[in-house]
């Protein structure tokens, strides 16, 4: 034929089969098949076609309309540029394997990466990390570093140049594209790790209990399952710091799954943009602090927490369909405190609440403001009824808490000092970041 008509629809994908949960499922806001950032632009794309066309037909209800048009226009951050200077203990994954990766997003550089993670834990390594110059790795498998035969696990660390340095997938669909098992005291510097939608998981904690990682500078994209997860054993002591994590099913995914019991992690400057959820857990406890969310199309942060000390501090949320949601954990059943701090969150979607403290301990929350509710239904939703201490909260709704509101504690007088936070729309996330420009060498200087 002269030509062929294509048509793509923002359907919520849990729509698969009338014989399936999720039939009716009708959160079709905002969907696209992924996104990519060019320029320091956002772009949302979609679809996805080959050769010249035209589009003769666009659809939009109004709210639909205003969300194209608001998310097409705004920028995705951008991880700093880190300009490294190569150490003679790293493997430069395009000098110093064989074959050695090209970079240039159309090699497929899966062979290269491979070697050079074995290489790195292989006896006797003479390289404890591996470097990525600028440049977009196209991988086909996923990458998986051997465990190694030591019970004294080997670290790795990874160091690349920030949004100059890309690793994407262009596997099977659904596939996963790294994981890594029993790596105490790895860190993980300056990447972007794109599933351009067709990957399902992203950077995987794969098990033999971890301690003390870190993820800083780097982003985590277009995943259909998550972008960085713990899915066996522990993962304790462990942060991500500006990170990215954004067009996924879960950004952050910390799973109880097998014998698992992560502790201790800590999100922090973060930025989770058009996920499913942003971070969820049903394992642990966690620190979320000075972090911001957008357009969640379930809730921000989804945790059922199974130890004590647990906090959402100086985090903002816009549009998201809600802000927190929180259960007892699976695992042990456990009612524990949770405490909210300084948090501003505005134009949540969900009518009924924008938290929701199912069935877990004690709530602290103190200093935080909604604004721009969906329905006059107060923002914070209690299951059942459990000590609430507040203080120097704001609400554009009537009452505050709805539900089982019996413990809710009588307000804290304010204090002297209130919250830091300006507004919902206040972010975070760096751009620039500091890292030494020379380090004396003993082997090389």
């Amino acid at each position: 034929p002269a030509y062929a008509c294509r048509q793509f629809s923002s359907y919520n994908r849990e729509s698969k089969s009338p014989t399936e949960p999720g039939w009716f499922a009708n959160q079709d806001r905002g969907r696209f098949l992924r996104v990519e950032d060019k320029d320091k632009r956002r772009e949302y794309v979609m679809m996805d076609a080959e050769g010249p066309g035209a589009i003769v037909r666009i659809g939009l209800w109004t709210s639909l309309a205003a969300t194209c048009l608001a998310q097409t226009s705004a920028e995705l951050p951008q991880l700093p540029e880190l300009n490294w200077e190569k150490r003679s203990d790293w493997i430069d994954v395009t000098r110093d394997v064989t074959p050695a990766a090209v970079g240039d997003g159309v090699a497929d550089d899966t062979e290269a990466l491979q070697a050079a993670f074995d290489e790195v834990r292989s006896a006797g390594r003479p390289f404890s990390t591996v470097y990525f110059p600028p440049g977009t790795y196209r991988i086909t498998k996923e990458i998986y570093p051997e465990k190694p035969e030591s019970p004294l696990y080997v670290p790795v660390h990874i160091r690349g140049h920030g949004r100059g340095s890309r690793i994407v997938w262009d596997g099977a669909e659904g596939g996963r594209m790294f994981h890594i098992y029993g790596a105490s005291f790895s860190t993980y510097i300056g990447i972007v790790w794109d599933g351009r939608g067709k990957a399902a998981e992203g950077f995987v904690h794969a098990g033999g209990g971890e301690s003390k990682v870190t993820h800083q500078h780097v982003a985590f994209m277009n995943f259909t399952d998550f972008g960085c997860g713990a899915v066996e054993r522990y993962l304790e002591s462990s942060e991500w710091r500006n990170c990215l994590f954004v067009n996924c099913g879960k950004g952050l995914w910390i799973s109880s799954g097998k014998n698992a019991g992560h502790f201790i992690w800590t999100v922090d400057g973060c930025e989770f943009h058009d996920n499913g959820y942003g971070l969820s857990s049903d394992a642990g406890n966690f620190y979320a602090r000075n972090c911001h969310f957008e357009r969640s199309r379930q809730v921000d942060i989804s945790v059922s927490i199974s130890h004590p000390a647990n906090s959402v501090r100086r985090c903002t949320s816009v549009d998201s369909r809600a802000f927190i949601q929180l259960a007892n954990s699976p695992t042990t059943g456990l009612a524990l405190p949770l405490t909210i701090q300084d948090c501003h969150v505005s134009g949540w979607t969900n009518p009924d609440w924008a938290v929701r403290k199912n069935r877990s301990g004690p709530l602290l929350i103190f200093d935080c403001v909604f604004t721009d509710a969906p329905s006059a239904n107060p923002p914070v939703s209690l299951g059942v009824p459990l000590p609430v201490v507040h203080s120097n909260n704001q609400t554009s709704t009537a009452q505050l808490f709805g539900g089982e509101t019996e413990l809710v504690i009588d307000e804290v007088p304010e204090g002297e000092r209130g919250g830091s936070i300006n507004s919902a729309w206040q972010r975070f996330f760096r751009d620039e970041g500091k890292i030494p420009t020379r380090v004396f060498d003993a082997k090389r200087d």
